[in-house]
């Protein structure tokens, strides 16, 4: 595992009546959020043509929206 997974998971943590408590949902989410970033943000090093390029950004919505559609976060 790299830094990113060490970084959500201090936000994960509440307090609540009974003490400390991790929040597994939030932390779901929040690895949810990063795949979805990946999908939209990432180069891949490639540099398309301006007509490539509108459709790779379109696919790469697409992409994210279905992540968050599969695990029902939005």
């Amino acid at each position: 595992m790299n830094d990113i997974i060490k970084q959500l998971e201090p936000q994960c943590w509440e307090h609540n009546e009974f003490g400390l408590n991790f929040n597994y949902q939030k932390f779901a989410e929040l690895i949810i959020f990063e795949c979805t970033k990946v999908a939209i943000f990432k180069n891949d090093g490639i540099i398309y043509s301006a007509d490539v390029a509108g459709h790779v950004a379109s696919g790469r919505s697409t992409a994210a929206r279905m992540i968050k559609q599969h695990f029902g976060v939005e």
